[in-house]
């Protein structure tokens, strides 16, 4: 059995590969023209320091608004977001620095990092915008066959400790 005493090598992938899981499993779904809250909340026990800055990013590191000194801050917004993306000042102060995007479109689907860098604090989401259609479903409904769907990130997840072992067996 491949335990991490065993092999320490591997115990900054996997911490990095949980990170990142944890940070891409809130899924936001929308249709074109909604608007969403994108949420960024820290409830950490620590207080936030008198100043820091918030920072809100696209997976092409595009910046959605940056916070700074409990102020917004659009001068460095990206055009495709200005305009359509605001937050709640008044929030600030209870850790919420949450965003609402207006009339979200197919191109906005993405994942956002909200980074707050003098307190090592991130979150991260995916936004899905579809065009309101109704597509048909690739996993056959529950009743037929188990209906148990296995995506490709429960795939890899349920194919990390068998790698892990592997690895370490084979060292």
């Amino acid at each position: 059995m491949c335990e991490f005493a065993l092999c320490p090598r591997f115990r900054g992938v996997l911490l990095v590969m949980l990170c990142v899981s944890e940070a891409s499993c809130q899924l936001i779904q929308a249709r074109v023209g909604d608007s969403v809250l994108l949420p960024c909340v820290y409830d950490r026990g620590d207080p936030l320091p008198s100043s820091f800055s918030v920072f809100w990013r696209d997976n092409n590191n595009s910046v959605v608004l940056n916070i700074i000194n409990k102020k917004p801050e659009d001068k460095s917004q990206d055009r495709k977001y200005r305009g359509r993306v605001l937050s709640f000042p008044r929030l600030y102060t209870a850790g919420n620095f949450s965003v609402q995007m207006k009339d979200v479109q197919q191109n906005d689907s993405s994942s956002y990092e909200c980074h707050i860098p003098t307190i090592g604090f991130q979150h991260g989401l995916t936004l899905s915008v579809s065009d309101g259609r109704v597509s048909r479903a690739l996993t056959p409904p529950p009743g037929h066959g188990g209906g148990a769907a296995l995506t490709p990130a429960s795939l890899a997840v349920s194919l990390l400790p068998v790698a892990l072992m592997t690895s370490c067996v084979h060292e």
